[in-house]
């Protein structure tokens, strides 16, 4: 095993012990082959002659490669249900499994800058032999992805693509929070939050690029804000929402914003008394959720809230039937 990698793997099983599907994975990967005898082998003869100043050096990465091409992409010719029975608890699709071999790929080529015209290569090669297999054999197509060339922020999104890929593990740790591994997938959590924070504040913004690594980067970020903010649906979960930052990942400045937020003691009745406010805190409640409700209140003209010296007034408008909420403002 390649043990610049290895190193890295071992610091993420101990530092993210809730995902070692992926650990072993990768272990798995990173492994060289010891069959020497598999006549698919010559095909790495062929690809790596191309490259005479690292011949040996890319012909061994070449087999490990079409190694994992294999496992990823070839199994024999089953019913899904027979093979997901085989080992429910640690069963990954091949689709998966091929996402995460190029996520892989991002790691080992970053340590040993293996060019992406010879992956491309090895990746064509799997697909052309495909005909010297029988009925027996199951193709799933893998294709590759460079996350150096064709992602912005590669490391960052591979983390919050994992988190979105491992969704139900996650929220099954969440709701034991005598889970061995809770406090470490809750940072894992908060470490997400972070990063999407800071890359849709920097990258997605009012000026977004054209560019189409930003505009795919952006997209990402969308599909684990929703990933994200769905979990707190789950009442076991949005109880315990003060362990992580806001539900729907607002800027923080905006939630500065709202909770300097300060009623005139001569123009209020005390909003913590009146009996209305169990009714419209139920129905924001059962409708978006609190943190969603601050959030829209905020957005609904934030210089009401920035600037003091300029009156604003919000009104809640509750019907009979307490099945809505009506916001108007000055």
């Amino acid at each position: 095993m390649d043990l610049s990698l290895s190193k890295e793997i071992n610091e993420w099983k101990f530092k993210y012990p809730f995902l070692k599907k992926i650990w072993n994975l990768f272990e798995d990967f990173s492994n060289e082959v010891t069959d020497d005898d598999n006549p698919l082998h010559v095909v790495c003869d062929v690809i790596a002659a191309y490259y005479p100043e690292k011949i040996n050096e890319y012909r061994e990465f070449c087999k490990i490669l079409l190694k994992n091409l294999e496992n990823v992409s070839v199994s024999e010719n089953k019913q899904e249900s027979e093979t997901e029975a085989e080992n429910l608890e640690d069963h990954m699709d091949n689709n998966t499994r091929c996402t995460n071999l190029n996520r892989w790929l991002y790691y080992y080529t970053k340590i040993h800058h293996v060019p992406d015209e010879f992956i491309k290569q090895v990746f064509s090669a799997m697909y052309d032999v495909l005909t010297l297999w029988g009925d027996k054999i199951k193709y799933t197509k893998c294709i590759y992805e460079s996350y150096r060339d064709d992602y912005a922020e590669p490391e960052d999104i591979i983390k919050l693509l994992t988190f979105v890929d491992n969704h139900d593990v996650i929220q099954s740790i969440l709701m034991n929070e005598h889970s061995n591994v809770y406090d470490s997938c809750v940072n894992y959590i908060n470490e997400c939050d972070t990063i999407y924070r800071k890359l849709n504040t920097k990258h997605c913004g009012v000026n977004k690029s054209s560019d189409k690594k930003y505009i795919i980067l952006c997209q990402d970020l969308e599909t684990f804000k929703n990933s994200y903010t769905s979990l707190y649906i789950i009442p076991v979960i949005r109880e315990k929402r003060t362990h992580f930052g806001s539900p729907q990942l607002e800027d923080k400045a905006a939630e500065l914003q709202i909770h300097d937020v300060q009623v005139s003691k001569n123009e209020d009745t005390d909003f913590q008394s009146n009996p209305m406010k169990s009714k419209i805190t139920t129905a924001v409640t059962a409708g978006i959720g609190a943190c969603s409700f601050l959030g829209i209140l905020y957005k609904v003209n934030r210089n009401y809230y920035i600037y003091r010296n300029i009156t604003y007034l919000i009104f809640f408008i509750l019907n009979d039937s307490d099945e809505s909420v009506a916001f108007a403002y000055m």
